[in-house]
Order: structure tokens, then sequence, then C-alpha cells
């Protein structure tokens, strides 16, 4: 299984949890790791289609 490097998940936590700092803890955190998980398909799609396109 394709791992998302624990960097880039960190990364797109922290830029999210200060974005969404002003608004209700649950709806900050929900908020978060919906991203994370959009941010982790995107890398296994990325990932699959670099691995396709080499010859």
């Amino acid at each position: 299984m394709i791992q998302t490097p624990e960097m880039l998940k960190r990364a797109i936590e922290k830029l999210y949890m200060d974005i969404t700092e002003p608004l209700d803890p649950y709806v900050a955190l929900a908020l978060t790791n919906l991203s994370i998980k959009m941010a982790e398909t995107a890398y296994t799609m990325g990932f699959q289609d670099g691995r396709s396109a080499k010859p």
C-alpha cells in the first residue's frame, strides 16, 4: 500500500489547524481530518499515475 509521507500529512494538519483555529474545535478537527484524507487520496493518485507513465 502506498503511504503518504508523514511530513506532508503533518504540514497539511498544521496549515489547516492554523486556518481553522477561530472555529469551534470539533469543526476545526473535522475540516483538518477531511483535508488530510483528500491529500492522501491525491498523493496516492499521483503516485500511481507516475508509476504507470514510466516505460
